[in-house]
């Protein structure tokens, strides 16, 4: 028999916490907050995940993109990864733009660009001591759109590396640490709702 992946068995926890609340109305408040971020991530991987899995069929319809507030979708996907233990000794500084203008996209598509840029900064950061590893997401106005920069104090890329970085299945990472298909599908979905990604 096949067993719930770990984000819907996450997505059932949540739930079933956010019930209790429901139910007894003395759930100390900062739990209850917890299982609606934890609902809400949950559910956002098991859509990322299903996206990987279909990134190589053609699909019927498309995901409609909404309205969005970019910064706050960056907020909610740093504090979601901050629970990732590759990211415990690394400053994760938020330099977003308060002006920053609502742009239209599909949400789960971006918030799985930037948890792949992260991941990869993250990656590109280990084993950094001194100075400590820093990743800094930033977001300003640009052109007619938003521009959002993750940047870090990690490796960096030699030039070979750099022109193969979105091919698909390429990956400079040991064997069981990356996939190489992280970047490809990150430049998919971004041409996808219409952006660029270098």
């Amino acid at each position: 028999t096949a067993s719930a992946p770990p984000a819907a068995l996450a997505a059932g926890a949540a739930r079933l916490m956010s019930e209790l609340r429901d139910t007894h109305g003395n759930v100390d408040n900062q739990y209850a907050q917890q299982a609606e971020v934890i609902l809400a991530q949950a559910t956002g991987v098991m859509n990322i995940t299903r996206q990987i899995s279909e990134f190589s069929r053609p699909q019927p319809t498309k995901p409609e993109a909404e309205l969005l507030d970019i910064n706050n979708l960056i907020r909610s996907t740093a504090k979601f990864i901050s629970f990732d233990r590759r990211f415990s000794s690394i400053d994760m500084v938020l330099n977003l733009d308060a002006q920053l203008p609502a742009v239209y996209a599909v949400g789960d598509h971006f918030t799985q660009v930037v948890m792949n840029l992260l991941i990869n900064a993250a990656d590109a950061s280990e084993g950094r001591v001194d100075p400590r590893p820093r990743i800094v997401i930033s977001t300003s106005c640009y052109d007619k759109g938003v521009l959002v920069t993750v940047t870090d104090n990690g490796t960096g890329m030699d030039k070979v590396t750099l022109n193969r970085m979105f091919e698909e299945y390429f990956t400079t990472k040991p064997m069981g640490k990356g996939s190489g298909i992280g970047m490809a599908v990150s430049k998919s979905l971004t041409e996808a709702g219409g952006g660029t990604i270098s």
